[in-house]
C-alpha cells in the first residue's frame, strides 16, 4: 500500500473468533510488515497482552465477553493498549458506548478490510510521533491541570485520570491552545488523523469521555466548552 513504515515490526493482537474474517485480517497486516498475535477468546487475549508486548488490538463485539463491555473493562483496568473495536453493523448506542468504556476507535465491518489497516496505521504513527525525541513541550500545566506527554499521565487537582492515548492528545491539543476555538476539522487531522465527515462521531464520544473524566475529578464542566456547528475549546 505504499504507507510509510511507521508500524515496522510493530505487534498487533487479533481477537477474533469469526475464522474467515480474522484470516483475512492477519493476511492484510502480515504483507505490510505487522507482527501479527491471534486469539479467538478473551481469555487467551488477556493472557497474551498481560504476557507480551503489544501495541494495538482489534477486538471483534462477537465476544461473548463483549456483552456489557466486559472485557473492555477488564483490559482499561490494566492496560493503555490502544483498541479499535471491530462491529458486526453499525449501531450508535454500542458505538458511543464503546467509546465510553475506552475503544480509540469503532469501525463496522462493512467497511472496506483495508480502512482497518489505515486506521491502525494512523493510530500508531500518533503514538510513534508522540515518542520520537524532541525538542517540544513534555509538561503542560493549565491551573489544577497537569498533564506529562511522555508518561501519557493526567491529573486534575491531584487526582490522577487514565485516559487513552487519543483522549490524550485530544485533552493536550486543546489545552496547549487554550481559549481558543479549535475546529472539528483541524482536531481531525491533528487527533485522529484523517479527514472530518459529517457522519463520524468518533471525535464527539472522545471529547465527552474527556469532560466526563474531568468533571468527575472537579472541573467545572464549562471548561471544556462545546461551539455548536463549529468544534470544541478548552478556557
Amino acid at each position: 500500500m505504499n504507507i510509510d513504515k511507521v508500524h515496522h515490526s510493530r505487534t498487533i493482537l487479533i481477537v477474533e473468533p469469526d475464522h474467515n474474517y480474522g484470516q483475512q485480517l492477519i493476511e492484510l497486516f502480515w504483507r505490510e510488515g505487522f507482527v501479527i498475535k491471534r486469539c479467538q477468546s478473551a481469555l487467551e487475549a488477556e493472557n497474551v497482552y498481560k504476557n507480551a508486548i503489544v501495541d494495538l488490538m482489534l477486538v471483534s463485539n462477537q465476544l461473548p465477553e463483549m456483552k456489557g463491555f466486559t472485557f473492555l473493562k477488564q483490559c482499561r483496568q490494566v492496560s493503555h493498549i490502544p483498541i479499535v473495536l471491530l462491529a458486526d453493523n453499525y449501531s450508535d448506542t454500542e458505538c458511543v458506548n464503546s467509546f465510553f468504556h475506552g475503544v480509540d476507535d469503532y469501525i463496522p465491518r462493512r467497511q472496506p478490510i483495508k480502512e482497518v489497516l489505515c486506521r491502525v496505521i494512523a493510530i500508531l504513527r500518533r503514538i510513534q510521533q508522540r515518542q520520537l525525541p524532541s525538542n517540544k513541550t513534555k509538561l503542560l500545566i493549565v491551573d489544577d491541570l497537569k498533564m506529562d506527554k511522555q508518561s501519557l499521565a493526567v491529573s486534575y487537582k491531584e487526582t490522577t485520570l487514565s485516559m487513552t492515548p487519543i483522549q490524550f492528545n485530544l485533552l493536550w491539543t486543546l489545552a496547549f491552545q487554550q481559549n481558543q476555538v479549535l475546529s472539528k476539522d483541524y482536531l481531525y487531522r491533528q487527533v485522529l488523523s484523517r479527514e472530518f465527515s459529517l457522519y463520524d462521531r468518533s471525535l464527539d464520544m472522545h471529547l465527552s469521555r474527556v469532560r466526563r473524566k474531568l468533571v468527575s475529578a472537579g472541573m467545572p464542566v464549562e471548561r471544556l466548552k462545546t461551539a455548536h456547528g463549529v468544534g470544541y475549546s478548552f478556557s
